[in-house]
């Protein structure tokens, strides 16, 4: 980072930075680490499957065969193109949509995909928040002290997520084994 030119620096403390594993490889990792490193559980990080990365491999994976037997220097430029030829893709397909989502958007004067998105997500969120709202009040008023404890658990693991400090904290989100 120290290299970098300034525009290209972050200007966020090296402890405001979370690495998390997107939701496809998260279950290839060890079942303890899931809540750890799931977007799912990670406050401010809003609804993603954190996959948007790893979406141009389908098309590298097809250029294998004509890179496998190029110097370096050219396989990498190759891949390069690959890459920026999704890219490209991808952002001059912002603006389109499909049918099925058509239909789901009918009552979105015409524009760019994101912004029906948006929109959209908008009034899912608003209805989420009611719904969690009503959830959480009938909670608090049936089971008072059990919701109490799971807020003392969540408080726990958000400070010694990792456990390395020799804390012990039990993950809230994952349900023990018999085993365990």
């Amino acid at each position: 980072m120290d290299h970098l030119p300034a525009a290209l620096t972050s200007r966020l403390p090296t402890l405001a930075i979370r690495a998390l594993v997107p939701k496809f490889h998260l279950q290839s990792h060890d079942e303890k680490c899931h809540s750890n490193f799931s977007f799912n559980y990670s406050k401010g990080c809003g609804r993603t499957d954190g996959e948007g990365v790893e979406r141009n491999w389908d098309e590298l994976n097809g250029q294998a065969p004509s890179t496998a037997e190029m110097v370096p220097g050219h396989r990498w430029e190759t891949l390069n193109d690959s890459c920026a030829w999704e890219n490209f893709c991808k952002t001059m397909g912002l603006g389109k949509f499909s049918a099925n989502q058509m239909a789901l958007l009918l009552q979105v004067s015409t524009g760019n995909l994101l912004l029906k998105r948006l929109l959209l997500a908008i009034l899912k969120a608003r209805e989420s928040r009611r719904d969690f709202i009503n959830f959480d009040k009938s909670l608090r008023e049936e089971i008072p002290n059990e919701v109490r404890e799971m807020e003392r658990d969540l408080a726990a693991w958000e400070l010694n997520r990792d456990c390395h400090s020799g804390k012990i904290c039990r993950d809230p989100y994952r349900i023990l084994k018999l085993s365990e």
